[in-house]
């Protein structure tokens, strides 16, 4: 149990000297509506999807005058907004049951028991077969 945890971890530093004084900490707790349970923040991996190529095509759209931004003087934004563009977190997305493309790869006798938070474990693809193709590049092994 967490609160178990803490009394050790506490028992711990003190007993190699690195506790160096308890002050209280005053703060507003959440609390879940429905269970009453003091809600505390859980480290999940990040997934991030890189943006500036898709970016970079979008500005290069509106400067060929392939794509017209109407009317004409949003385009100081467009490119503001584009040129500056930085990797889009998509992991709150998960949250709400959008599905990310990326498979947790297995491969008997090299990656027996892969480690879920390890980035090198996973592969990308737009399908099931595009990821195992990307496996087995990264990987160099078949993974059909």
């Amino acid at each position: 149990m967490r609160f178990d945890a803490r009394v050790e971890v506490y028992k711990a530093l003190e007993k190699i000297g690195r506790i160096h004084g308890k002050t209280p900490n005053p703060m507003r707790l959440g609390i879940c509506s429905r269970s009453g349970d003091i809600i505390e923040p859980y480290l999940k991996p990040q997934w991030y999807v890189n943006c500036k190529d898709m970016a970079a095509r979008a500005v290069d759209a509106v400067k060929t005058k392939e794509l017209l931004i109407v009317p004409e003087s949003h385009e100081k934004t467009w490119f503001h907004w584009l040129e500056n563009i930085q990797d889009w977190c998509i992991s709150r997305q998960l949250w709400w049951g959008h599905r990310i493309p990326a498979y947790m790869v297995t491969i008997k006798g090299k990656i027996d028991d892969p480690d879920t938070n390890n980035s090198e474990h996973w592969v990308v693809g737009r399908n099931e077969d595009e990821a195992k193709a990307n496996a087995a590049k990264k990987f160099g092994v078949d993974v059909s």
